[in-house]
Formats: C-alpha cells, structure tokens, sequence
C-alpha cells in the first residue's frame, strides 16, 4: 500500500488492486479566497494516476469540493457520507454509483477492505480503514473519534500500521475567540484523538487534516486559530509511544509505503502527480500584542535586559525552586504538568527578549531564546516592565492593566496517557505567570534567601492540627468554637448526616497525631483536661461538621481562597516595611 500526501485533508491510497482519491481538492483556495493551503503544494494532474474509487468522508467545503469532483470520471464509484445534501449533489453532477456508508459495515472492493469508523459529531461523517495484503491504515478525517474506537480496531487488526491523526483543534480555538472566550480551544477532545491513535499501537502516525491558513485580509486571524503545530503533536506522539520512530510530520508530495512485516517507509516528496510548495511558519500567538508598549530608545532597551537577567537568574529561580515544592501554590503543578514556560517581552519597534523555563528539569534554570516545546506563554510590555523594576510603577499594574498576557497549550503525558491539566476556571485564579507575580508581590528589590525559606516552607498543618492547634488565645478560639456551631445547624439544615462512624474515624485521626494509643491512655488524658466522654465525642463531632461542610462547598470556597491568601500577604508586607524602617 502507498498513501501519498495531497494537502490538508486529501489523500492518494493505491493498495494492491486499487487506486482511491480520498477528499480530493486540486484548488489552490477555498472559500473565494478566504483559506489557502498550508503547507502549499503544486500538482500535475497529467500524472494523477488512474483511479478506481473516490471517498467523501463529509460535506464541509474542506472534504467535499465540487470544483474538484466536477473534473473526475462519472463512472468511478462514491463512496461517502449519509448526507441527504451531498447525495443530492453527487447526484446532480452525474455520479451515479454512490456507495452510502455506515459506520462499521465493510466494504469490498477486489482485495481491498474499507471500514468506515464513527465520529461523534452531530453531522454525519466518518474515518476510514483501509486495509490489504500489504498493511492496515486508519484515516481519522475529521471524525470526532474515542479511545473507545481505538481500541475496537485493536480487537479487530491487533495493531494498525499506519493512522493519520486529527490533532488541530482549530473550529472550537477560532470560534472561542470570535465569541469573545479569547485562548481557548478544546483540549479534551486533543488528548481524545491523540490517545485514540496511541490505543491502535501503531507502527507509524502522522498528524493530518490541517493543511489550511487564513489569507489576505484575513490572514490577521491565523495567530488566533491554529493552537497545535504538526510538529510539536509529534513531539508528543513520540513521547507518548516511546519512540521517534513511531511518529513523523508530512508534507504534500510525501509517500508512506506499506510492506508486509516491514516497519512503514515514508519517502519524502516520492509523489508524481503533487508536490510541496515553501510556505512560511504560521505562529500561535493569541493575544493582540500591538498594544504591549516598547521602549523608544537602544540604549533603554539594553538597560531592560540586563536588569531583566539579573532578576531572572538570582531572584526569579530561587523563589521558584522553592515555590514549586510548595503544594498550596499553582507552580508546584508546574512540573507535573511538565510545563515549559516561554517569556517574551516586547521592547519595541518589533523586538522581543525571549527566556524560558523547562520545569520538567529537576534542576531547571533560564535560557534564552525561544524553546522549541514551549506549551505555557508570557507575553509583556517592556515600557510597562521597566517602569516596575525601576520603581516608578506598582507591579499591581500586570494583574490590573492589561500590561501582560498569558495563554498555554499545555498537554502532558502521565502514567503512560495524554492527559489534560485541571487548570482553575476563575480567570483570576488561572495561573499567573511566575514573573509578574513575584513583581506584583515582592518588587524588583532583593529579598534575602532566609526570608525566601520562612516564606515559603512554612509547615502545612493537617486538619486535625489546624482545629487542635495549641497556644492560640481565646479570641481565635472562639472564631473556631463559632465555625463548628454553624457548621452543625448548616449540615443539619442540608440534610448532611454526620454518622458515628465519620465521628469515630475522626475521634481515631486525633487520637493517633496525639499518641493516645489506648483506651487507658485517653481516659487518663480526659480526666486531667478535665473533659466528659460525652463533652470530647462532642467536640470531635463538630470538626466532623467542619471538614463536610467544607467538602460540600469545595466549589464555593475555591474563588475566595486567592483574595483571602491575598489579604492575608499585607502582614508580611508590613512586617518588610517595619524591618527596612528600623534599617
């Protein structure tokens, strides 16, 4: 089997006995011009070998090109969708053997076996298996695919040997910004068909079906629609599967040959009839940045980035290698998520300082440039930044005005799957980048290492040490004696039983932090507190009231926990004030 490469959704499969054009389009645009191809690409129709069959997985006007179809034989068998409006306008143009397709029932044609595959979207559209003596492929198109189908081809073939993976999430990330949801596309449903393909074990996947950039005009809006590079999809393949072998980018002209027992042969620009045309880099930068100011002179600039790097390299990481062991901070995610963190500011007439942060590195640092798998972006005004570091302006003005943006695209692969991070939905609480938050809290002045330690590796008390914790005076207290009365009338006003069993477990948790290891041991410990079997079963009720109630208003509380952490930073605020004061 040879599957050569057409451009963006199109594919040439010639298998032992036949010769299927799948999606076809030989158009150098779409939609009066609106959409070009990219990466572009040049055919020699003259070269177009004979065909046998054409696929129409869909009618969206990606798939189904009339301009196109108009110029094939009339007499080549469809096969395609059941879409009452594309078989009607198949039929118009003089295709009368229309092969109607559903998911799951194969199809014959000689020696070659097609099974079409589900999608989950409401239109009606499907993937396809092509299979022969030679090997297997699963072309996903556009199909909205689960690991549920990945692994129902598994029990099928016991493998694929060649997928092309839907992996652009561009409809959902262009329509998020156009309805005013700025950077946002549909992670889920990446880690969905990516984790779909891993389920085939397959010997080689390619990322496909997004070969389209905005022009003209509109070419403004490609930094906001295309999220995923093919690139860096591979990069995650690879990862994922373990292997560089098993994961490859293509280009239209490119054949991937198919041999029976043999690993899959990609043969760059191999193809007759169509080649690839040199297309510049398309860039997903979804922020306007024409509105992060510059500095207006070189020598401003220079000033910027020398004091930028000493902020980096001797205060920036020494907070973070501490911040990040911290559970209670969103940085400590930071390395789990394998995030890599990519900072650029924006100095003006179109220059940019790049640095950036691997946090997959047990020992990360900064570099500078610009790195490769950059999933997490900053992007800041450099007028804005210098004014902070030179203390003419508040770091407030970051989280206020509008002087930095940050997006991600952050997909990480844990315990052998892709898998999405659980960023917070609060936009005030999404995670800021490290940068800023340091300048908005701390400023651009030093602060000393032993302070750094007290800060941020204070302990991180249980709940039972939290409500048991000794030497607090009678003022706080009663705040916690207040906090457990309403948390029983509220849990009793939900309906929330508090069982014996729940009081016993946290009788048994206070017991074991306290060391009363015995029933002896704690009668002793009650006589001398001078406290009733039934006044301590009372009391371990009501931490029992305070610990559900908080657990049914996880959702609640979450918002409010940031402003409070804030409000709560004013006292070592001071305590700094108090301590350069008494300097």
């Amino acid at each position: 089997m040879r599957v050569t490469i057409c451009g963006h959704a199109a594919l040439h499969i010639e298998t032992i006995d036949q010769r299927i054009l799948l999606d076809p389009c030989f158009s150098d645009e779409l939609v009066g011009g609106t959409l070009t191809y990219h990466p572009g690409r040049v055919f020699d129709l003259d070269k177009l070998p004979n065909l046998t069959a054409i696929v129409v997985t869909h009618g969206h006007f990606d798939h189904f090109h009339r301009e196109t179809l108009e110029k094939l034989p009339r007499e080549l068998p469809v096969i395609t969708a059941d879409e009452p409006e594309l078989l009607a306008q198949l039929q118009q143009m003089g295709f009368y053997h229309v092969i109607v397709c559903q998911p799951w029932q194969a199809i014959a044609l000689g020696q070659t076996h097609l099974l079409p595959t589900p999608s989950d979207h409401e239109e009606p559209e499907f993937g396809l298996v092509v299979r022969d003596a030679t090997g297997t492929f699963w072309h996903m198109a556009d199909a909205e695919v689960t690991v549920e189908i990945g692994d129902r081809l598994t029990q099928a073939y016991g493998g694929i040997d060649l997928i092309s993976t839907k992996y652009q999430p561009v409809v959902r990330a262009s329509m998020g910004y156009q309805h005013g949801m700025g950077a946002t596309f549909d992670r889920e449903g990446v880690v969905s068909w990516l984790e779909a393909a891993c389920a085939c074990n397959p010997a080689l996947i390619f990322p496909y079906a997004s070969g389209l950039c905005f022009s003209g005009r509109h070419a403004w809006f490609n930094r906001y629609a295309f999220p995923l590079s093919a690139e860096e999809t591979v990069r995650l393949l690879q990862h994922r599967l373990g292997s560089p072998e098993r994961a490859t980018t293509v280009r239209p002209g490119d054949v991937i040959e198919l041999q029976a027992g043999q690993h899959p042969q990609r043969h760059e620009q191999a193809a007759d009839f169509v080649k690839a045309k040199r297309s510049p880099k398309l860039r997903w930068e979804p922020v306007d940045i024409s509105t992060l100011t510059g500095l207006s002179t070189v020598e401003a600039r220079r000033t910027l980035q020398q004091q930028l790097e000493v902020l980096l390299t001797q205060k920036l990481i020494p907070w973070l290698k501490q911040i990040v062991t911290r559970t209670d901070t969103v940085w400590a995610k930071f390395p789990s998520e394998q995030v890599v963190w990519q900072l650029v500011v924006h100095t003006g007439e179109e220059q940019r300082l790049n640095y950036a942060i691997d946090f997959r590195a047990p020992d990360f640092c900064v570099v500078s440039g610009e790195h490769p798998e950059a999933n997490f972006f900053t992007h800041i005004a450099g007028q804005a930044l210098a004014e902070v570091m030179t203390g003419k302006k508040p770091g407030l003005i970051f989280w206020l005005a509008g002087e930095v943006r940050s997006y991600e695209k952050v997909i990480c692969i844990r315990n052998g799957h892709f898998e999405a991070p659980q960023w917070p939905n609060i936009p005030e609480d999404f995670p800021s980048d490290p940068l800023t938050f340091y300048l908005r809290h701390f400023g651009a002045e030093t602060i000393p290492l032993e302070e750094l330690e007290t800060l941020n590796s204070s302990e991180n008390p249980d709940d039972i040490q939290i409500l048991t914790r000794l030497g607090e005076n009678d003022g706080v207290i009663s705040k916690k004696v207040l906090l457990a009365y309403l948390a029983v009338k509220e849990a009793e006003r939900l309906g929330l039983n508090i069982s014996d069993a729940e009081i016993q477990a946290m009788s048994d948790s206070f017991r074991e932090q306290c060391d009363l290891q015995d029933s002896q041991a704690t009668e002793q410990w009650l006589k001398e507190a001078g406290l009733s079997l039934e006044a301590y079963s009372a009391v371990m009720r009501d931490f029992t009231a305070v610990l559900k109630l908080e657990q049914h208003y996880t959702s609640v509380i979450e918002p409010w926990l940031a402003n409070h952490r804030r409000v709560a930073t004013a006292r070592y605020a001071r305590s700094r004030r108090d301590s350069v004061n008494n300097e």
